[in-house]
């Protein structure tokens, strides 16, 4: 039943990224393990690319880093939510 769901809901959502991070800065920051895609090997895989590939980390933290930037200090809700709706604006143009 899940995964009838999901496919609906790809054919009516249109986004690139589902998680917040991503679709704030339009890339991806960190794989998304959807659906069949989060599976204990996937997720092992990651862990362990996160652990052991130095340079696949620190793009992940200068990203995250980008992503403190782009949100400022407080009000930080607020402007995630913007943030979204100009996404989504974007993508119904």
């Amino acid at each position: 039943m899940a995964a009838l769901t999901y496919a609906i809901a790809r054919m009516i959502v249109k986004v690139r990224y589902i998680s917040l991070a991503n679709l704030i800065l339009d890339k991806l920051i960190f794989r998304e393990l959807i659906q069949d895609q989060c599976s204990p090997d996937n997720i092992l895989t990651e862990i362990r690319r996160l652990l052991e590939d130095s340079p696949y980390r620190g793009a992940m933290l200068r990203d995250y880093a980008t992503l403190r930037e782009v949100l400022g200090g407080g009000g930080a809700s607020e402007k995630v939510a913007e943030k979204v709706v100009e996404t989504m604006q974007g993508f119904r143009q």
